[in-house]
Formats: C-alpha cells, structure tokens, sequence
C-alpha cells in the first residue's frame, strides 16, 4: 500500500514537473514571436528613416551624416566634418538609431499634402451624408400644424361671426318681444274705437 502511494506520488511530481516545462516553454515561444515581431517592426521603421541627409548612430559607436545610399544595402556616412569629410562606407543593418531625421524632399511634402487632403475629404463626405440623414429623417417625420397668419384671421372672423350670429338672434327676440307688447296696448283702444262707433251708427239709425 505504501509503495502504490509512493509511486503515485512520483507519478503526480513527474506530471507536475512536465506540466510546468510545457508552459514554460509555450511562454518562451510567445516571447520571442512576440519580441521578433517587435525587432522587424523597429528595423522597418529604422530602414524607412536611413535617408541621405540623416544623422545616424552606428552599432559601432560612430556618428555621422548619410551622404549617399546605395542599391546593394550599403551606405556612406560622412563621419567628419564639411570642412574635413571622412567618409565610411558600411552597411545599412549597422545603423543602429538614427538621430536626426533627413530634411523632407518636395516630392514627400506634397505626398503628405495630398493624404491630408484624402482625408479631410474623406471626413467632410462623411459629415455630409450625416446631415443628409438627418435631414432625411426629419422630412419623413410627421410636420407639425403650422398656423400661417392668413389661417389665423381666418379662424378669428369666425370666431367672430360665431359670438355675432347668438348676439343678432337675442336682439331679433327681444324686437319681436317689444312688438308682442305694444300690440297687446293697442288692442283694448282698437276694440273702444269700434264699440264708440257701433254706439254712433245705432244712434243716427234711432234719429232717423
């Protein structure tokens, strides 16, 4: 029992152990893939700036100006002076960090004039088709009532004429009222002046 337990000790040790060599070694792999990576970048990048013109420091310790670049990789470092030129010739993979970066060429300017221009276009297009949008949606929206001035003098004449037409008709009813009254006072003196007549006529026939 105890020399199973042991051996599966060892067992569960020796699976530890290869368990931690694999990441280990899985780990080791990502950084170098990762740190090549980054070293290509970083020599791209070092290959773009090594132009006539610029000024460099090699691996070896030398400083200088780049006077010409040649086809085969190779370059030419003016280590001295205007006055006392010395140049190198070397190889452009000992350039190990350029100090100075080379004056733009016109035709670089203008490279650079161009893309600036691409994309301020670029962003101007979008800007626009964003406010058409807009404008679009707001078009499919339902508009508003709007009341123009002529619509409201012509609601206020009707309201006018509404509050004048009730106002018209109490005036009519309180004439026909007045009228009612005044023939219901003539009617008695109506009726005295025909008796008053009947009365002369029964009279003037009694004389005769």
């Amino acid at each position: 029992m105890n020399t199973l337990l042991l051996a599966l000790n060892e067992e569960a040790k020796k699976g530890l152990m290869f368990g931690l060599l694999a990441v280990v070694l899985v780990g080791m792999i990502v950084f170098s893939f990762i740190s090549n990576k980054k070293n290509k970048k970083n020599q791209a990048t070092l290959n773009s700036q090594i132009k006539v013109g610029a000024r460099v420091r090699t691996a070896a310790g030398m400083l200088g100006y780049i006077t010409q670049v040649n086809v085969d990789n190779t370059i030419i470092v003016n280590c001295g002076t205007e006055e006392a030129p010395n140049f190198v010739c070397m190889v452009s993979q000992a350039v190990a960090e350029v100090l100075v970066p080379a004056p733009k060429t016109p035709e670089e300017i203008a490279a650079e004039k161009e893309a600036e221009e691409l994309i301020e276009a670029k962003k101007n297009a979008k800007e626009n088709k964003e406010v058409k949008e807009e404008i679009k949606e707001e078009n499919n929206a339902e508009p508003a009532a709007v009341v123009t001035p002529v619509e409201e003098i012509v609601v206020e004449e009707e309201i006018v004429e509404i509050t004048e037409e009730p106002a018209k008709e109490e005036v009519a009813e309180e004439k026909k009222e007045e009228v009612k009254a005044e023939e219901k006072k003539e009617a008695p003196a109506a009726k005295k002046s025909t008796a008053t007549k009947k009365s002369t006529a029964k009279k003037s026939t009694e004389t005769k």
